[in-house]
């Protein structure tokens, strides 16, 4: 009895399964962020890209290049937005595009900050990073997308 059941669902689901039709029209791209703080850490890189929505080409070829993350793993970098991080004490640190700084074409969408280490002051793309403390980051592309985080770097025994 079971077993005329199961195929008898299983016909139901193949009749509900047609490949012939028309794929879906592409979707609306939206920014992702990934930046992990880490105290332990001299510099810091945020990576600023677009969802994969079926509106760009990707090049599933490309070696892994670490000097161009965001491109060589096929995503979308977005380019020549401000990226701000301020610390709970108000100190903050403008990231610089690793595409303007290195002027070779590699590192769209690459962000880079400094941790502040003992001999420097906080400022330009320098803040200090620190266990317990609270962060906020606010991003504005140049299509005039405001993106806003906050994060409170957890305190870790190693």
């Amino acid at each position: 009895m079971r077993a005329p059941m199961l195929a008898a669902a299983a016909l139901l689901a193949l009749a509900g399964c047609t490949l012939d039709e028309e794929p879906t029209a592409p979707g609306r791209d939206q920014l992702v962020v990934h930046l992990v703080l880490n105290p332990q850490h001299l510099d810091h890189v945020l990576l600023l890209e677009r969802t994969l929505s079926g509106r760009e080409t990707i090049d599933s070829t490309l070696a892994w290049d670490s000097t161009d993350a965001v491109v060589s793993r096929g995503g979308v970098p977005v380019t020549g937005a401000t990226v701000v991080i301020t610390s709970e004490t108000g100190d903050s640190a403008v990231a610089v595009e690793d595409l303007a700084r290195r002027g070779d074409g590699r590192g769209a969408g690459m962000y880079r900050f400094r941790n502040l280490v003992a001999d420097e002051q906080p400022g330009d793309s320098i803040v200090a990073v620190v266990p317990g403390a609270r962060y906020t980051l606010r991003i504005e592309t140049p299509d005039g997308e405001t993106v806003r985080g906050e994060t409170v770097v957890p305190t870790a025994q190693f």
